[in-house]
């Protein structure tokens, strides 16, 4: 599924927090600008350069996926799991990343935003 722009889907007013969840799928240069989708399920998936500025994802499952290029800003990242996921670019000042989870060396890439350099 590679492109869509899921702004463009029709999301009835009744459905809340719809149920979406992908495993295993290639969704590169796709768009969830701005949506609300809790609880969303992204399981091994390749999101390359992906746009969910101004999104609203709380509660959702990143797990095992590749963000390379994915685009993040003014988006409402809590407590959402990102175990086990890499590439990602997330400044942690433009963005709500309060009881977010992220493996511990791919969490190092959440300091570049930070401009702290780190060494061995």
């Amino acid at each position: 599924m590679i492109g869509i722009d899921w702004t463009k889907a029709h999301w009835p007013k009744f459905t809340v927090n719809p149920e979406l969840s992908f495993t295993r799928c290639i969704l590169n240069d796709s768009s969830f600008f701005g949506l609300t989708l809790h609880e969303l399920i992204l399981e091994e998936c390749k999101v390359q350069e992906v746009d969910f500025r101004s999104g609203d994802f709380v509660n959702s499952s990143m797990t095992s996926s590749d963000f390379h290029n994915s685009l993040f800003m003014r988006t409402n990242l809590q407590k959402v799991d990102f175990t086990d996921s890499a590439n990602f670019n997330i400044n942690v000042n433009e963005n709500n990343l309060t009881k977010a989870k992220f493996s511990r060396y791919e969490a190092l890439s959440l300091l570049e935003s930070l401009g702290i350099e780190l060494v061995d």
